[in-house]
């Protein structure tokens, strides 16, 4: 096969070649040269080149409709409004621009590199790590940031009063609970060893810690002397690290616009530009709701907007170019309550799983709106997504192999009623969950009953924390930082708060403590996928669909990569411009 000049290559080939020069610091030679050659051998072609893709130019304005963010104060940017545009929230989206955090996330895979942070290492016990700052990073006063204003920050977004609905993530942080209380004004595990050295302590092993400050709110440095000035002043006017910063002081109901920020030295890994974004500046022009947005965007006034789920997808999809749809971290679930009748048995969680059509419930009920689940980790959970439950959940019902399980059960189907609890009826939840009654009843026979419950979430939640679920019940979660942690750690770990169907399994919780306790990344995606596998197995629950975003763009904008979408959702603005 012949060469083809550099000029010629692929917007995608450049970067990805970009990519590979990178990777021969964090990889062996031999990687390099077999990658290389695969992308010679494959990617390069003799023949006509394909047309070369637009690149956006370097300054100029983009412009992003969204709905009345419920806040711009970092520490606060996981909490999520669901009346907002955009799967993150519009607040959040904002934040990710203004502030960098400690550490970098691939946009394409969930690898995690340093960013703020130079470098980090574990004790020997797992019980500590210990990140290396950079040199010369910059608030957007112009102060220089030290390992105290890490101190600070993770402090505050764990606070009783201050802090986010997210505290959580730092739960096995030591002295995060006095934190919380209010009894100490930080967080004791976090500290300070010299101005370029962050160490937190735990009180177990965990080495997936750095994938959480990946994320904008809990990873970000804040300066303690700006917010001294008042939580009201700092969430309309947030001084971060980011690219970019207000131009002015929010005020509510006006457009938000973001400028290029002075001073900014850091480069992103995993980003074209190394992160330093191509718009000079990015307009966030508010509108009441989701179909507003987009009629903005469709108006010429937004460049970027949220499509809503109705036929405004449909209309999106007719134009070519116009929409991006990818994974956005949400997982929408059936649990059983595992230590009731007769979904202690194995083989008849596999039925109900078996007897499932997935599928249609996506494709016909939902327009395509959602994406099929492999497994149960979305992408958002990094590289352990990799896990399939390909016997165990597939898209399409099989109807023999639901009733060979159910009577390897040893179940009457005449015997067995479920009863299935859901919140909120005027969501759509029932429409579903009507699909699913009608295979169960069709493929199994037995006689399955909708239980609605019309109280607000929290008190759902209650009963189900209460155990008072006598069958399968409705919920869903989001995978918010690159990490199976995010899920499996919270909803399927013995003893969790959050794992409402009693499953207890001391090799499901082993594999993990296995994966915590693994500092080589590659090793500790393998205990991941394990533990993912023996869900598959188990199935305390069946994962109904992945959550996507939607999103539409302007033909004025282009982006620098492939996918103008991340594994979370976002609209990569930071590589997005106007049409060179």
């Amino acid at each position: 096969m012949g060469s083809t000049p550099r000029a010629e290559w692929s917007s995608g080939t450049r970067v990805f070649l970009d990519r590979l020069i990178r990777l021969m610091t964090r990889r062996s030679f031999v990687a390099f040269v077999t990658l290389l050659l695969a992308l010679t051998s494959c990617d390069l072609t003799t023949g006509d080149p394909k047309p070369e893709k637009p690149a956006p130019r370097r300054g100029g304005t983009i412009t992003v409709a969204i709905t009345e963010p419920s806040t711009l104060d970092p520490s606060k940017g996981a909490d999520r409004n669901p009346e907002a545009s955009f799967s993150v929230g519009p607040g959040l989206l904002i934040v990710a621009q203004i502030c960098d955090p400690l550490v970098a996330v691939d946009p394409d895979t969930g690898e995690i590199e340093g960013l703020a942070a130079e470098s980090w290492s574990y004790s020997e016990d797992v019980k500590k790590v210990t990140f290396k700052l950079r040199q010369g990073v910059k608030f957007h006063n112009g102060r220089d940031v030290t390992a105290e204003d890490y101190v600070f920050s993770i402090s505050r977004f764990v606070h009783k009063d201050s802090g986010s609905s997210r505290r959580y993530w730092f739960q096995n942080v030591v002295g995060y609970q006095q934190a919380v209380d209010g009894t100490a004004p930080t967080i004791s595990g976090v500290r300070a060893l010299d101005p370029l050295t962050l160490e937190i302590e735990l009180t177990e092993p965990f080495a997936e810690l750095p994938a959480i400050l990946s994320h904008p709110a809990a990873g970000s440095a804040l300066p303690k002397e700006e917010v001294d000035k008042g939580a009201e002043s700092f969430a309309a006017n947030p001084v971060c690290t980011g690219p970019y910063a207000l131009r002015e002081p929010r005020t509510a109901g006006a457009p938000i616009t973001l400028k290029r920020a002075e001073g900014y030295s850091l480069e992103h890994p995993f980003l074209a530009g190394e992160g330093a974004g191509y718009a000079d500046e990015m307009v966030f022009t508010l509108a009441p709701s989701l179909d507003d947005g987009y009629k903005l965007l469709d108006d010429g006034t937004a460049d970027v907007a949220e499509v809503p789920l109705n036929e405004q997808l449909n209309n999106a999809r007719r134009v070519d170019g116009r929409l991006s749809s990818g994974p956005n971290g949400h997982v929408a679930y059936v649990g059983f309550p595992v230590t009731k009748e007769p979904y202690t048995k194995p083989d008849a969680r596999k039925a109900f799983a078996l007897a499932l059509d997935r599928k249609e419930i996506i494709e016909d009920l939902l327009a395509g709106s959602r994406l099929m689940p492999k497994g149960f980790l979305p992408a958002s959970a990094g590289p352990a997504s990799s896990s399939v439950c390909e016997e165990t959940m597939p898209p399409t019902s099989r109807p023999e192999g639901a009733k060979a399980a159910f009577s390897a059960a040893a179940l009457d189907p005449a015997a067995v009623k479920p009863m299935i609890h859901f919140n909120n009826g005027a969501s759509g939840h029932g429409l579903w969950l009507t699909k699913v009654m009608e295979k169960w009843e069709a493929h199994l026979g037995v006689d399955a009953t909708l239980v609605p419950h019309e109280e607000e979430l929290l008190r759902y939640l209650d009963f189900l924390a209460e155990g008072r679920q006598d069958g399968p019940f409705r919920l869903a979660w989001s995978v918010e930082y690159p990490s199976p942690e995010a899920l499996l750690g919270s909803i399927f770990r013995g003893g969790s708060l959050d794992n409402f169907s009693g499953y207890a399994s001391p090799e499901f919780d082993g594999i993990l403590n296995q994966a915590r306790a693994a500092t080589d990344a590659e090793e500790r995606v393998g205990f991941y996928v394990q533990a993912a596998d023996l869900l598959c197995r188990d199935l305390p629950a069946l994962v109904m669909w992945f959550g996507a975003s939607h999103v539409a763009f302007s033909s004025r904008v282009v982006a620098a990569g492939e996918d103008r979408l991340d594994i979370f959702g976002y609209p990569r603005l930071r590589e997005l411009g106007e049409r060179s």
